[in-house]
Formats: C-alpha cells, sequence, structure tokens
C-alpha cells in the first residue's frame, strides 16, 4: 500500500467512518429486534418489522409495539392494551411467560366496561363453575383457573342477556375461588357452597354489598353466604331464593328472578 492510501484508511479509521454501520461506536455489534408497526391511520393493517435496536426507541414513540404482531400475551388485559382494536374472540394467553406452561386459549372480552376481560365461566348452570367444562366462547362453558397464578385485580359478573354488570375490584388469582372482599366495597363469592341442600342444590356465586334489603321483598336473591352475613343483602348472581324453600335462585340487584345465562371475567 502506498503512502498515500495508508493515510486515507488512517484518516477514515480515525473518524470512526471506517465500517460504519457494522458496529456502533461502543464496539457491540448492532442487533435487529421485532416490532410490530402500526399505521395511526390504519391500525388493523399492523405488521411485524425489523427494525435496528437503536432505532426501538424511536418506533415506540410513535405508537408501535415491541415485538411481533401474533405475539401471545400473558391475558387479555395485556393483549388489550397493546391492541384496543381487537375484536371479542377466542386468543391464545401464557400468563407465566415464556419457558413455562404451554399457552392456551381463552374467551377475550374487549367491549364490556372498557375491554380486556379473560372470561371465565357463562352459564346458567352455576355447579360447571371451578371445571373445565365446554368450549370457550360457546354457548355455555367454564374453566379451571384454580392451578393459574393469572394476572388479575377486578372480577366482572355480566348478566349477558341485558349486557349489565357488576364488578369487585382488588381481587388476585388467589380470591377467584374464595370469599373476597374488594376494595370498592363489593364483595365476591367464589365458593358455590351449597347453603340449602335439604331441598335441591342453592349454590353461592356471585356478588353482594354489606347494603341491607329494607324492607325486603316477598321473594330476593342472598349470595353471600358463607361470606358474612347470609340475610337480605343486596346480590347479584347465583344464590338460594329466600322465602321460597331456598332453591337455587338467579337474580340482579337481588330482584329480577329467573334462570339467567350469567358470564363471569378476570382483568
Amino acid at each position: 500500500m502506498n503512502g498515500s492510501k495508508l493515510a486515507f484508511v488512517f484518516v477514515l479509521a480515525a473518524s470512526g467512518l471506517l465500517f460504519a454501520g457494522v458496529a456502533p461506536v461502543d464496539g457491540a455489534p448492532a442487533s435487529k429486534v421485532d416490532v410490530c408497526h402500526i399505521p395511526p391511520d390504519n391500525p388493523t393493517a399492523h405488521k411485524t418489522i425489523t427494525v435496528g435496536s437503536r432505532a426501538l426507541e424511536a418506533h415506540l414513540a410513535h405508537g408501535d409495539i415491541a415485538g411481533r404482531c401474533d405475539q401471545v400475551f400473558t391475558s387479555c388485559s395485556a393483549m388489550h392494551e397493546a391492541f384496543p382494536w381487537r375484536d371479542d374472540g377466542v386468543y391464545p394467553v401464557d400468563p407465566d411467560g415464556d419457558g413455562g406452561a404451554d399457552p392456551f386459549d381463552v374467551y377475550c372480552d374487549m367491549t364490556t366496561d372498557d375491554g380486556g376481560w379473560t372470561m371465565v365461566f357463562q352459564s346458567d348452570d352455576p355447579s360447571i363453575w371451578r371445571t373445565d367444562t365446554g368450549t370457550p366462547g360457546t354457548a355455555q362453558w367454564s374453566m379451571d383457573f384454580s392451578q393459574i397464578d393469572y394476572p388479575m385485580s377486578e372480577i366482572m359478573l355480566l348478566d349477558t342477556a341485558n349486557v349489565r354488570s357488576q364488578i369487585v375490584e382488588g381481587v388476585s388469582s388467589a380470591g377467584l375461588y374464595a370469599c373476597s372482599p374488594g376494595t370498592n366495597d363489593m364483595r365476591w363469592n367464589g365458593t358455590l357452597v351449597d347453603a340449602w341442600g335439604r331441598w335441591s342444590p342453592a349454590l353461592h356465586l356471585g356478588i353482594h354489598t354489606w347494603d341491607i334489603l329494607s324492607p325486603p321483598p316477598v321473594y330476593y336473591i342472598n349470595v353471600s353466604w358463607p361470606c358474612g352475613e347470609q340475610v337480605d343483602r343486596i346480590s347479584w348472581g347465583f344464590g338460594h331464593r329466600a322465602w321460597a324453600n331456598d332453591v337455587q335462585g338467579w337474580g340482579w340487584n337481588s330482584l329480577d328472578l329467573g334462570p339467567t345465562v350469567f358470564a363471569i371475567g378476570v382483568r
């Protein structure tokens, strides 16, 4: 190499221009990452692209999502936060993330009460609670989450026919099948206890408050046993039908009695 060529190479190397783009200044190789690119004017046309790691921050600032568009989220709530336009439907979730248990399919309600609900039950038959019955998204089903540390802090009881709901806040997955006071003065009863089995099943599953029905109507639903005082509490869901042989009952706000399809979701 003659002197002029050697001097030219030395200048390039000293200025940092030699091999620019192959390795960053700190010597670490430039890495590539997957990004879900979301066009602001048409978010449903999102697609997975690969960018340099240094460009990731700028893409996130523009509303893109780190990772592939078809990535599996930990919950319906996490997916809804990333893709709020997604419709109700069956999606895979992976509560413990990569490397743990395999993902599994759940039904996600992406519209009720701001969306992001993982539905664990839908039926007019409380006896299938805490079982794996039917197929999520069909007319009647239940999923057993008792062995899953599912990311959640709220429980929703939904009257599917009339699209009305009640929510208990501040309940973790450990309280889903127990008596669980919420942080919003609502109380969840997931015990499915049979309060008055001497006549017929009266399985308790639903939400109640400490508010007393005063005076109580001739017939009303009570779902609070054994999660507090048994009688005269305003309740939603499955319980015993007070003053009517204590048989299985259904009710909304303790009233509107009769067989009802209730759905239960967590978020």
